[in-house]
């Protein structure tokens, strides 16, 4: 964490000397925004709740700050440190599949708007449109019509999704399920009824993302990654994202000697019917205990233990890492795409990944090449992705051109998002600051 100044302890401590009804909104404004928003993180714990909490903000090109509060496993009193890994980051994984398709890009070996037919092995068609070629623009841009909420998305198949670690590979998984000489395909299950990249007839996602929103997407351009470099993609990642960047606690497979934390949701907090269905789903698989364990102040979690965070859909969203070994990657992004020495991306490439591509007229949401685009109430713009799953719901945003972002993890999924929204503003406010 960055130290506090001299200057700006004696800012706090002469509020001391205050009087009157006002003592407490002076002591706030005059506050360091640092120490205050150290504070309201703590604070967060309780009131989100959160067992954990990991964020970062970048300034100037670099990481301006960063802390972790809570637990890295709350039966041992474990407390979060710097090397504490999360064992998934959900969605904000898919960030680093679509890196791996433009440096194949950037490298001659991938053309964005070929058939990906061309480079899986077999023909991918929708029912609906079967004359129309799906291409990896398509996935970039969740315009493919291939359906995810249909084909993973039922409480059990979602909870293996993220937790069945069943020792099937991802190419296996592919030609399942999306072949169709698979005895086991369904083009109903695996396509929505719309054609590819039509943008004006995208399904309207159910759970408010922008329409077309599918995990396949990623799933398959991993695929394509396997195909076109044959290698496994966790080794693809690792020899030229993770490694050449400095990743060095970011792995897919949990099999790594790693810091792994315990993912937790509490036995009380704000969720909907639907996710409430997908909880007891997780327990009545085994991914998470039927009994609880207690906070040294008293608030009951279930943990997730019994979860791998790994299975032949890893791409999707099950990333391991600690905080600190991630922001290499969005540092790359925020200085032309290079990063302790490496060249991860072409500044050109990085410009057209932040280059936008379609707004969703049912959610507004706007997109780019797998980045999706913010905007705050000054009118701020980053670019980034948001992200949950098992204990775990998460947000990352840049703007390359101001050199400023944030990053912000929570250990639990059905959180207070009207407290996570005010985080994000404090620590946004502090990132575009003068």
């Amino acid at each position: 964490m960055k130290p506090i100044s001299r200057r700006s302890m004696l800012k706090i401590g002469a509020v001391f000397g205050c009087t009157g009804v006002g003592i407490k909104l002076s002591y706030n404004m005059l506050k360091d925004p640092l120490v205050k928003l150290d504070e309201d993180l703590k604070n967060a714990i309780q009131g989100l709740p959160a067992a954990s909490i990991s964020a970062a903000i970048f300034k100037n090109n670099q990481v301006y700050w960063s802390n972790n509060y809570g637990y890295q496993d709350i039966s041992s009193r474990m407390v979060m440190t710097e090397n504490s890994a999360w064992q998934s980051i959900g969605s904000i994984s898919k960030l680093v599949v679509w890196t791996a398709i433009m440096q194949l890009v950037e490298r001659g070996k991938l053309d964005l708007q070929r058939d990906v037919s061309d480079y899986i092995g077999f023909k991918l068609r929708s029912p609906h449109y079967p004359h129309t070629k799906i291409t990896t623009y398509h996935l970039l841009t969740h315009s493919s019509s291939l359906s995810s909420r249909k084909l993973m998305s039922a409480p059990y198949s979602m909870a293996d999704s993220f937790c069945k670690n069943d020792q099937e590979v991802l190419e296996t998984w592919v030609l399942r399920h999306l072949s169709p000489s698979s005895s086991e395909y369904s083009a109903e299950l695996a396509f929505n009824n719309y054609e590819a990249g039509d943008y004006s007839s995208v399904s309207p996602d159910p759970l408010g993302v922008v329409s077309g929103y599918s995990n396949l997407n990623a799933v398959l351009a991993a695929y394509i990654v396997e195909r076109l470099t044959g290698k496994d993609f966790e080794s693809y990642c690792d020899e030229t994202i993770f490694k050449p960047c400095g990743m060095i606690q970011t792995s897919w497979s949990k099999n790594e000697s790693l810091q792994w934390m315990t993912h937790y949701e509490p036995e009380y907090s704000p969720r909907a019917p639907i996710m409430q269905a997908y909880t007891k789903a997780m327990i009545d698989q085994g991914y998470a205990s039927k009994g609880y364990v207690s906070t040294p102040k008293g608030r009951d979690y279930i943990d997730f233990v019994n979860c791998d965070y790994f299975s032949s859909v890893y791409p999707m969203g099950l990333l391991g890492t600690s905080l600190q070994s991630l922001l290499p990657f969005f540092l790359a992004y925020l200085n032309g795409g290079k990063v302790n020495g490496y060249r991860l991306l072409k500044p050109e490439t990085v410009k057209e990944i932040f280059t936008y591509q379609r707004k969703d007229k049912h959610s507004g949401a706007q997109l780019g090449l797998g980045w999706f685009r913010k905007f705050d109430t000054k009118g701020n713009y980053t670019w980034g992705h948001d992200g949950g799953g098992p204990g775990i719901v998460s947000s990352a945003y840049i703007n390359p051109r101001k050199g400023a972002g944030v990053v912000l993890f929570i250990n639990n999924f059905h959180v207070n998002y009207t407290l996570r929204s005010k985080l994000l503003n404090t620590m946004n406010k502090i990132a575009f600051s003068e």
